[in-house]
């Protein structure tokens, strides 16, 4: 079920990446499953025939840490799957910074 709180929240992140990745793409498509802890990204990258998709798995927001935990990410790219899987090999390192306007709107949303 898709609630309000999740189109508000799913607005605000897809807009924060958007900024983040204009230099090197677009996104196509955003989504966000608060029930079920997952978010889906589809970018479509200068130079790229196919979207790169993305999804994050088991997502928690600890705004305390300013950072959003995981348990998994996956890709449409088995390159970057294997590398994903290195950098994120311990669960203490499956964690990425949220920026301070994110973490804003999640207390404010959460």
């Amino acid at each position: 079920m898709y609630t309000f709180k999740d189109a508000l929240l799913a607005k605000a992140i897809r807009k924060i990446l958007e900024r983040k990745i204009r230099d090197y793409g677009r996104i196509e498509a955003f989504s966000l499953d608060s029930r079920r802890k997952q978010m889906t990204v589809s970018i479509l990258l200068d130079g790229e025939v196919n979207a790169l998709d993305v999804k994050i798995i088991r997502y928690q927001f600890d705004t305390a840490a300013d950072c959003v935990r995981f348990e998994k990410v996956s890709t449409s790219r088995i390159w970057l799957n294997r590398l994903l899987e290195k950098k994120f090999d311990h669960p203490k390192k499956r964690k990425v910074a949220l920026s301070p306007a994110l973490v804003k709107a999640l207390k404010f949303l959460l």
